[in-house]
């Protein structure tokens, strides 16, 4: 193994969009609905051949408006011709839109920052731009009737040059990182042992990433089944917190003799309505960061 110190190449993170307006998104309806948020400028082909990933940084939240029914709302980003008025680009190979989800909108009934999908240069996303294009940002509702906010937005682009430097040189490290569910998931158990199914993860984390963890939390927006024929019998639905060293593992693992596998928060009982809550907050200090692994994800 070799190294040098001539010309070391350097990944630097910049923003090359940025709204500029708040964006509001409302149905009442099952119908998904969308609006453009934001778009980047034309990308030229010198940012593309360093071009190494791409993630869309979002600040806003969900707003409850009195529903009971399981409304989503997410971001998508979509690769458009700046002439072609934010219609996205076809794979006519595939037939299929360049459009990709980034993340899910907060949950939680105040401003949160969240960051969505790293796309690697392995991902289509990268691979399906070409010179001239540009990435549009939309807001998108499901399964009304809900509404959905937007405050802020910025599109950002890691590179191994510094000539990416469009609006800002660099921007700062982040103090909240957010990991959200695609989708919402239901859980039955139909006797006395318990029920589970993986809802999101994070990617693997390496030991920088590790490193820098200084708490882990998850906020959610569920309920139970709305009733219980016995309050007394113990019928209970909760979150927990898991470390996973690969997909493949199960909920049971075990490192080290201890379960990896934490409680976070219940559900309330025998609620019709959604409600939003966070979890515990899990410290430097507490089991599952002294087991967490390079490799590990968190679900």
């Amino acid at each position: 193994m070799g190294a040098t110190s001539s010309s070391p190449s350097r990944s630097e993170a910049v923003v090359i969009a940025k709204s500029v307006t708040e964006c509001r998104v409302e149905t009442a309806s099952d119908k998904m609905i969308s609006s453009v948020w934001f778009s980047s400028p034309p990308i030229k082909q010198s940012i593309l051949q360093q071009l190494k990933s791409i993630q869309l940084v979002t600040v806003g939240h969900v707003e409850d408006i009195g529903r009971r029914g399981c409304g989503t709302s997410w971001f998508e980003l979509s690769i458009c011709r700046p002439s072609d008025d934010f219609e996205p680009r076809t794979n006519f190979a595939t037939n299929t839109q360049l459009v990709w989800r980034s993340h899910d909108n907060s949950p939680v009934p105040t401003d949160s920052q969240l960051q969505g999908q790293v796309f690697s240069v392995s991902h289509p996303l990268i691979q399906e731009i070409e010179a001239g294009d540009i990435v549009v940002v939309k807001l998108c509702v499901q399964n009304g009737p809900v509404a959905s906010r937007g405050i802020k937005g910025r599109i950002v682009l890691m590179s191994g040059t510094n000539e990416l430097g469009m609006l800002e040189p660099k921007i700062p490290a982040y103090d909240f990182h957010s990991f959200s569910a695609t989708g919402p998931l239901f859980v039955q158990a139909t006797d006395h042992y318990v029920a589970a199914k993986l809802w999101f993860s994070t990617p693997p984390l390496d030991q920088e990433c590790i490193s820098k963890i200084s708490e882990i939390q998850i906020s959610t927006r569920s309920r139970d089944q709305g009733w219980v024929s016995d309050p007394d019998a113990g019928c209970y639905s909760w979150f927990d917190l898991v470390i996973l060293a690969s997909p493949k593992d199960e909920l049971s693992v075990l490192r080290e003799g201890h379960f990896l596998a934490w409680h976070s928060h219940s559900n309330p009982v025998a609620l019709d309505d959604f409600t939003v809550q966070s979890g515990k907050t899990f410290g430097r200090t507490d089991e599952i960061y002294q087991l967490l692994r390079p490799g590990d994800s968190i679900d």
